[in-house]
C-alpha cells in the first residue's frame, strides 16, 4: 500500500504544485503561475491529511477573502490526493 506522504507527492506533481518537506508530517506546497501564488502547508500522518493557508501572492486577499482561484486549485489538489489514496485503498 503507497502511503499518504507518497499520494500527496504524486497528486503535488500531478496538479504543478511544488513541495518542500518541512519537518516529518508537514510539507509545504506552493503553486506558481504568471504573476500569481499561492502557498498552503499539508499536514499528515498515516491515516489522514489536512491543507491549510499560508500566503498568496497577487490574489487579491484582503479581510479573510481571497481569489476564487486560490480555492479552486487547492481543491483540485485535494481532490487529486483523494483520487490517490482512494486507489491505494485508504
Amino acid at each position: 500500500m503507497r502511503s499518504v506522504e507518497q499520494a500527496i507527492l504524486e497528486a503535488a506533481a500531478e496538479k504543478r504544485w511544488t513541495v518542500d518537506r518541512v519537518q516529518p508530517g508537514l510539507m509545504r506546497a506552493t503553486q506558481e503561475w504568471r504573476t500569481h501564488t499561492m502557498t498552503v502547508n499539508i499536514r499528515y500522518d498515516q491515516n489522514r491529511y489536512g491543507i491549510e493557508h499560508v500566503a498568496t501572492s497577487n490574489l487579491k486577499e484582503q479581510g479573510g477573502m481571497v481569489h476564487r482561484a486560490y480555492n479552486s486549485n487547492v481543491k483540485a489538489l485535494e481532490d487529486e490526493i483523494e483520487r490517490r489514496l482512494y486507489r491505494a485503498g485508504y
